[in-house]
C-alpha cells in the first residue's frame, strides 16, 4: 500500500496513479529512465532524505537543513592529509569558525543530535588530515 492511514484514501490514490500511468502521463518526465540522485547526506535522518531532496530541488530548505548542507560542503572541502586549503591556515581557521557557528545554530534550533554528528564528522576529518 502506498500510503498509511485510511484504506479508502490509499485505494483512491493508488487508482489515480495507475490511471495516470495508463494514460502515459509519466512517460516523458524530466529524468525518466535515469536513477535518482543518491542521498549522500549522512547528517539528515534516513526517513527525511526524500523530503529534503524535494525541498532542496525546489529551493525551499528550512534553515536547519541549509546549515546541514553548508556543514557538508565545509567538511567535503577539507583537504586530505598533506594537502593544504587555498589560503593556508587563515582559510582553515575561517572554515573551522564557520563550522562551529553552524553547529551552534543547529544546537540552538533543537537539532542537538545532528549538531553532535556534524561535529564528530569534523573531528574525524581533522584527525584524518593530521594523521
Amino acid at each position: 500500500m502506498l500510503l498509511s492511514g485510511s484504506p479508502a484514501l490509499s485505494s483512491l490514490v493508488e487508482r489515480r496513479i495507475e490511471e495516470a500511468i495508463a494514460r502515459g502521463e509519466f512517460d516523458h518526465l524530466p529524468g525518466a529512465g535515469r536513477a535518482l540522485e543518491p542521498d549522500i547526506d549522512p547528517l539528515v535522518p534516513e526517513e527525511l532524505r526524500v523530503a529534503c531532496r524535494v525541498l532542496r530541488k525546489a529551493d525551499l530548505l528550512p534553515a536547519e537543513l541549509q546549515c546541514v548542507l553548508e556543514i557538508n560542503q565545509l567538511l567535503t572541502a577539507m583537504p586530505a592529509a598533506g594537502a593544504d586549503l587555498h589560503g593556508g591556515a587563515s582559510a582553515r581557521s575561517a572554515s573551522a569558525r564557520r563550522l562551529r557557528a553552524l553547529v551552534i545554530q543547529l544546537e540552538l534550533s533543537g537539532q542537538t543530535a545532528t549538531a553532535r554528528a556534524a561535529w564528530q564528522r569534523y573531528e574525524e576529518a581533522l584527525a584524518a588530515r593530521l594523521a
